[in-house]
């Protein structure tokens, strides 16, 4: 898995998270995409088209460019975060991760409703929703719980393994399992975790700051 030797990040069932760095120092080097909506992507891995053409953020900056990222998204999400956060701590996730796929899958929008049939913040689809007895995946915070439900069930699936849960999210289990728990070769798979994990890296980080911050 090239794109993401960089991070292994494990979804304990008690919700503590183990880090584990398997980056050679040239893996190192954190490149910066924006994405059609926005969103800046940081990953250790240039894309194949830009590879020889696409410069590496100095190691000295890489904190405070993630640090300093715009997040248009903050308002929209702030309706949500209550139950975001009772979600994370009922399934034991951590509530970055949370805010990360509901802003790739619909850039918190309740309503969004996908070509393919997946409905609402999560962005779950019915089958899905009829396993978890979900009746109306248009209602947010019935939306966000199946998804942090199905996630956990995931998480479990594959002993707390995030690149492939998120995978597996994206694609549906049986994928990972077809490839022997590699991340599957589809595109919209691959770009999807990166930027899953790229936004949770920066939420993360921006709670981070949060809880540091001294009071006045």
């Amino acid at each position: 898995m090239p794109h993401f030797r960089f991070y292994i990040c494990l979804l304990l069932p008690a919700g503590l998270a183990l880090w584990v760095c398997v980056a050679s120092a040239e893996e190192s080097k954190i490149y910066k995409y924006v994405e059609k909506d926005g969103t800046i992507v940081y990953t250790n891995a240039p894309r194949g088209r830009d590879k020889g053409k696409t410069s590496a953020i100095p190691k000295a900056t890489q904190t405070g460019a993630v640090g300093a990222q715009n997040l248009a998204f903050q308002s929209k999400y702030e309706p949500f975060e209550e139950m975001v956060l009772a979600c994370a701590q009922k399934y034991q996730l951590p509530a970055a991760l949370l805010k990360a796929v509901m802003h790739a899958e619909s850039a918190f929008e309740p309503s969004a409703i996908s070509p393919k049939g997946a409905l609402g913040l999560m962005q779950l689809m019915p089958q899905t929703a009829q396993q978890l007895a979900v009746e109306n995946l248009l209602d947010a915070n019935a939306n966000i719980e199946a998804g942090a439900r199905y996630l956990r069930m995931l998480a479990d699936l594959f002993e707390g393994n995030m690149v492939q849960t998120l995978a597996a999210y994206n694609a549906g289990p049986n994928a990972l399992k077809k490839y022997g728990g590699q991340i599957p070769p589809y595109a919209e798979t691959q770009h999807y975790v990166r930027k899953v994990l790229a936004l949770y890296f920066v939420y993360q980080y921006k709670n981070t700051q949060r809880k540091e911050k001294p009071k006045p």
